[in-house]
């Protein structure tokens, strides 16, 4: 079932790729002998923008350069337009060939996926899986689920990014990544190209530098006035910040400054008079420096929301079964006793 999924995907993309040039797909017996679109000719795009040249092109494909020129010729033939800039000195993508670059990458993905799909009927679950993360979803459950998976899947190609919200929805979006872990505050929200679960509660403090002078008894009007300094882009509806306000029927505040390096982020907060935020996953680095006076917690009227760690991956008939099977595994370390109370190893 996820072959006849995965190829309908692939005629999903390419349907889309030719309706970027608003061509209209017709039967092959109607076009001129050899005219379909092979994946031998988006490969060899791919090297050529990668590389540079033809040459190089071709040395990267193990065929030769007429065999490379050739591809990219039928290609063009194809489309009905230049898709590269051929100079002395090397090639490189026309705007146009470099939208259907992008489009190309994602049918070599799904074709790999495809394989691993086989590999997974005969029993054997290989290939690649690609997980994002954000500082808040580093847990020591993450932690063991991704250790015991690797020992027991040695054959899958894990790789692990460390990600903000906005990168991982655009992964998702684009296939790039095969599974996800990130807070929401507001309330988990699926896309048509992908799923979230929540897995488990996370709390929320905010906190001040020692260079703040007022009370740290507050409200959220008086949060309204503050300078603020967040991980994620000021405008992400399901950031602490944003769930905050929205809750007090209040327009966000005015001066926020962005910084999306957690390390980064944690040594600015204690030298700027700015509010910060901190999940469960910043509790240890907090209260050091709450117990060193560099830091200090507000007290904020109502309390601050709680969020969800979630796991997101695609829509369920195109999962790979790498995937699959590792959201097993982090379904059956969060059920052990004491692994489900958020604690992290990272800061957020």
């Amino acid at each position: 079932m996820f072959i006849a999924h995965a190829a309908r995907s692939l005629v999903r993309y390419f349907r889309q790729l030719l309706g970027a040039v608003n061509l209209v797909i017709v039967p092959a017996k109607a076009l001129h002998p050899g005219s379909s679109m092979k994946l031998k000719q988006l490969q060899a795009l791919r090297a050529v923008a990668e590389t540079g040249s033809l040459q190089a092109a071709a040395r990267r494909l193990c065929v030769t350069q007429p065999a490379v020129s050739r591809a990219i010729i039928e290609l063009e033939g194809e489309l009905g337009l230049p898709v590269l800039i051929r100079a002395a000195r090397g090639a490189s993508l026309t705007e146009f060939g470099a939208s259907i670059l992008k489009r190309a990458l994602v049918i070599d993905r799904e074709v790999g996926r495809i394989y691993d799909a086989a590999e997974a009927m005969r029993g054997t679950i290989g290939g690649r899986l690609t997980i994002a993360i954000t500082p808040a979803s580093a847990t020591r459950t993450f932690v063991e689920a991704i250790t015991a998976f690797t020992q027991a899947r040695p054959e899958v190609q894990v790789s692990i990014l460390e990600l903000r919200r906005a990168q991982i929805v655009a992964g998702l979006d684009d296939g790039s990544l095969d599974v996800a872990l990130f807070p929401e505050y507001g309330l988990p929200r699926d896309a048509s190209y992908y799923q979230t679960e929540a897995l488990y509660e996370i709390g929320s403090v905010l906190a001040v530098s020692s260079l703040y002078r007022g009370s740290l008894d507050v409200t959220v009007a008086d949060l309204q006035t503050m300078q603020w300094m967040v991980l994620d882009a000021a405008s992400d509806e399901s950031s602490l910040m944003r769930t905050l306000f929205a809750a007090h029927d209040l327009a966000p505040p005015s001066r926020v400054l962005r910084c999306s390096s957690a390390y980064v982020y944690a040594e600015l907060v204690t030298r700027m008079n700015v509010v910060s935020t901190w999940s469960d996953a910043g509790a240890k680095v907090l209260n050091e420096r709450l117990r060193a006076g560099t830091m200090r917690r507000l007290n904020v009227a109502g309390g601050t929301p709680r969020g969800s760690v979630c796991v997101a991956y695609p829509n369920e008939d195109l999962m790979t079964a790498a995937a699959r099977d590792f959201i097993a595994w982090l379904r059956t370390a969060l059920r052990k006793p004491g692994s489900a109370d958020g604690v992290t190893v990272g800061i957020d």
